[in-house]
């Protein structure tokens, strides 16, 4: 077998790896949208604002970032800009994937690597839950795709 043979199978295998990589991307995504949709629909349900007994957001409370990282290869990019993003944050941060670095500066308020994410979305989930039933911050939503 030559080598030109060689090299073309193992571009092959490469192949196959990133669009399973790809594809496994692609779910965390899913998961992003599905929690800035959440947060939303509370904060936004004007049904419940009009009646009063909406949660109207204090400006001057503080703000929280929630950061969702990848944890897959090929995504050197992606996480390289939020780490820049969260160096630069002020906020309180919820933190989600290991390769998210975060400095004595950052206020961490909750981390989770992915896996973690997946099987105990409910941590995150209860966290924001509360957070938003005591007003506990202001409202900022900042979606970065």
């Amino acid at each position: 077998m030559s080598v030109k043979n060689v090299v073309k199978v193992m571009n092959f295998h490469a192949l196959l790896r990133v669009d399973k990589a790809r594809k496994k991307a692609a779910m965390y995504f899913k998961t992003e949208d599905e929690l800035f949709k959440l947060v939303n629909k509370i904060m936004f349900n004007h049904n419940i604002i009009l009646d009063k007994k909406g949660i109207i957001p204090d400006k001057d409370k503080p703000k929280l970032s929630i950061y969702i990282g990848n944890d897959l290869g090929f995504c050197g990019d992606f996480n390289s800009q939020i780490n820049r993003r969260v160096k630069a944050d002020t906020n309180d941060i919820i933190a989600i994937g290991n390769k998210i670095l975060l400095s004595s500066d950052n206020k961490v308020v909750l981390r989770q690597s992915k896996e973690e994410f997946f099987k105990d979305f409910k941590k995150v989930e209860q966290f924001i839950y509360d957070a938003i039933r005591n007003n506990n911050y202001a409202l900022a939503l900042d979606y970065i795709k």
